[in-house]
This record gives structure tokens, C-alpha cells and sequence, in this order.
């Protein structure tokens, strides 16, 4: 039997291993780390004092909103490689979702340590309330219908996962659940491949994920409220124009009036210092500019 330097997890059954052995081998995996019913435990997802040592780029991450990955994106950028952020055990489920908690939720380096199985996957569902994730993600039942995005995990000991396993939901199918994974089946490079549910510990959900601003029925209303608003502003001002416009008429309309008030004021003025009598005629000229009866 070849050495075990890169099991992660349980394979589905002993008919695994006839299947994968060439490949395993290829990859310098055991036949018994591949099929996951080795009697010996193997060696763990992540090597976490191997991260602690390399370089700060690379151990220490801060996320920032603006240059996180979408899961599109991730998915695109990683597919059909092999992905090893620890440098430790080679490309194991851990170091996907590693990559995946730092590119598209914007932080790393959760601990599996708090765990009865430090080093496994296992360690990041076990650990939850003091690892670092509770603050990124949500806690979501194995029972429930999980969403893409959502982080899976199976519990030790699990059907197909004897040691644990995680993984990026994509899609829903029931019993199964579409993850993009690595060291996963028949596949171990990082692939979009259909999994059991059973065994499942539950998911971790990515709060940046899960803060939708609008449903679609809820824009729909957004836009038809914002189209009606300009609507009612564009009334609002044509209505302010007229007004304007009726202003400035009656304006000039109440110039002329004054201007043709003094006019006769002042031809009554002059009638009155000559000692001449008033003709009535300016007189009802002048009433009638005033409005007066």
C-alpha cells in the first residue's frame, strides 16, 4: 500500500476505490485514504501551524467588500484546479473553502482547533461559537433547504465522509445537494459534483450573501413608486410654470392699471389747481381703474 501523505475524506464504498486507485495513486493518495474506511486516521485537512508560518500574505487576510468574489466567480476562477493554502497534505476540501472564506466572504483563517477532531473540517461546525465564523456566518439545520453559497459540512463518521468533509453549495436536488468541491467524488480537483446529504452537520450561510436589499417584487414596486414621482414632479413644475407665467401676466396686466390710474390722477390734479370743474368722465374713468363702484 502507498503512503498516506493526502487523504480528506470518506469515499462512498469499496467499489470507490477500484474506480479512483490509478488516479489516487497518480496523486500520491492511498487507495485506503480514497475509498475513507481506513482503519488508521489520516492525517488532518489543514495544518494549521503550517499556515501560521508562512508568509503574512498569505496566513493573514482582510476582506474588502469592494474586491470580494461573487460564487460565480469563485467558481469560474477555481474550477478544475488543485487549491493548497496551508502548503501542508496537499489539496484538501479545507483548502477550497479556505479560499472560498477569504474571496468571496472576506475572512480566513477560522479555526478547526476547538473540536474533538482539531484539523478536520468537522472543526470549523464544531468550533462555530469561538473560531472566528459566527461574526461571517450563519448557523443553518442539515435539515433545512440550503442556498447557494451556503458552506456544507458532514459530521465525522458520516456516509461517504468518514473524516468530515466541506464544501460550497450551488444548488439544491433534494437528497442531494450540488457542491463545487475538492478531494471530493469521483473528482478531486475542485468540480461541481452532486453529493449525499446524509451525515450532513448542517451549513454555514455567508451573511454578506444573505443581505438582500430588495426582492424582485419589491424593485418592481421601487421603480413604479420612482417612475410615478417624476411623474407627479413633472405635473408639479409645468403647474409652477403656469403659475409663474399667470404671475408675471398679472403683473404687468396691474403696471398698466397704475400707470393709467396716475395718468388720470394727474389730469384730475391739474383740472382741481386750474379751478376748473372735473369732468366726470375722469372721474368714472379713475373709479372704474379702481374697481369701485
Amino acid at each position: 500500500m502507498l503512503s498516506d501523505p493526502v487523504p480528506k475524506i470518506a469515499r462512498r464504498t469499496a467499489l470507490v476505490v477500484l474506480g479512483t486507485a490509478a488516479s489516487a495513486a497518480a496523486l500520491g493518495v492511498s487507495s485506503a485514504s480514497a475509498d475513507g474506511n481506513s482503519s488508521r486516521k489520516p492525517v488532518p485537512h489543514v495544518d494549521e501551524k503550517a499556515l501560521a508560518s508562512r508568509a503574512p500574505e498569505v496566513r493573514n487576510f482582510a476582506g474588502v467588500a469592494a474586491s470580494l468574489m461573487s460564487v460565480d466567480a469563485f467558481v469560474a476562477r477555481y474550477i478544475h484546479q488543485y487549491v493548497d493554502v496551508d502548503g501542508a497534505y496537499g489539496a484538501q476540501c479545507w483548502d477550497l473553502w479556505e479560499r472560498y472564506a477569504r474571496d468571496v466572504v472576506g475572512v480566513s483563517n477560522i479555526s478547526t482547533q476547538y473540536s474533538p477532531n482539531p484539523g478536520y473540517a468537522i472543526g470549523i461546525w464544531d468550533g462555530y461559537a469561538v473560531n472566528g465564523a459566527a461574526p461571517y456566518f450563519d448557523k443553518v439545520s442539515a435539515t433545512a433547504t440550503p442556498q447557494k453559497g451556503d458552506v456544507a459540512i458532514w459530521k465525522w463518521g458520516a456516509y461517504n465522509h468518514e473524516w468530515s468533509h466541506i464544501a460550497i453549495v450551488m444548488e439544491d436536488q433534494g437528497g442531494n445537494v450540488l457542491v463545487f468541491e475538492q478531494n471530493g467524488y469521483p473528482l478531486r480537483s475542485c468540480e461541481l459534483q452532486p453529493n449525499i446529504k446524509t451525515g450532513l452537520a448542517g451549513y454555514l450561510r455567508p451573511k454578506n450573501l444573505n443581505q438582500e436589499l430588495f426582492t424582485l417584487s419589491q424593485f418592481e414596486e421601487l421603480r413604479t413608486w420612482h417612475g410615478q414621482t417624476h411623474e407627479k414632479l413633472n405635473n408639479a413644475n409645468a403647474k409652477i410654470d403656469a403659475l409663474k407665467a399667470d404671475v408675471q401676466a398679472n403683473d404687468s396686466l396691474t403696471h398698466h392699471k397704475i400707470n393709467a390710474l396716475a395718468a388720470l390722477v394727474l389730469q384730475i390734479a391739474d383740472a382741481v389747481n386750474a379751478g376748473t370743474t372735473v369732468n366726470p368722465t375722469l372721474i368714472a374713468a379713475a373709479r372704474n381703474k379702481l374697481g369701485a363702484p
